[in-house]
């Protein structure tokens, strides 16, 4: 539309409606790369609403391109508007995807909160999986767990993250007793 061919000029007006109109995100998504510093600002709205449509912006254009936005989307900081995002904005498309990708590029900082959502959301099985190396020494410790499901749990992604990184997770599981290997294997009839 004409208010993304204004591009850079427009900018700030979309950016003060985000809050009000639901379709500035998608124009300043258009916009793209003299949107992001305006739009990275918000991400620290006390309004939800613009965090979450701000974030969506990002989450568009690292869809679009991942290296145009990695530096504004990939950091620590923004695990929890991230989290936030994915169990409460639920875009509905495949910004939540984005999201998911983002934390997995996080990483470390990431492991922790989302092993919290492990039992309760499918996709942070997806998340820790996508991350590897960084996720392995929780998902291990969770198979010490009192919680069955959990340890299943935590097997399944340590599995999936053999097959791409097959060196991080036998480093940690040759330091399991054969007791402990035996207990997993015959109590989870899939391995």
């Amino acid at each position: 539309g004409a208010l993304a061919q204004a591009g850079e000029a427009a900018v700030d007006t979309l950016v003060a409606a985000l809050a009000e109109q639901d379709w500035t995100d998608e124009i300043l998504a258009e916009i793209g790369a003299p949107a992001v510093d305006a739009v990275v600002e918000e991400l620290g709205s006390g309004n939800s609403r613009v965090r979450f449509r701000a974030l969506g912006v990002l989450l568009r254009l690292f869809l679009e391109d991942e290296a145009s936005v990695r530096d504004e989307l990939v950091r620590p900081e923004l695990v929890p508007l991230l989290l936030d995002a994915r169990l409460n904005a639920t875009y509905g498309d495949d910004r939540d995807r984005a999201a998911e990708a983002v934390l997995a590029l996080i990483g470390e900082p990431a492991v922790e909160p989302v092993m919290a959502l492990l039992m309760k959301e499918y996709w942070a099985a997806g998340v820790l999986a996508a991350m590897g190396e960084p996720a392995v020494p929780a998902l291990t410790a969770a198979l010490g767990s009192d919680d069955r499901d959990l340890r299943f749990k935590a097997a399944d992604v340590l599995v999936q993250i053999t097959k791409s990184e097959p060196a991080s997770v036998a480093a940690l599981t040759a330091g399991l007793a054969d007791e402990d290997l035996k207990s997993i294997a015959t109590g989870y009839a899939y391995y």
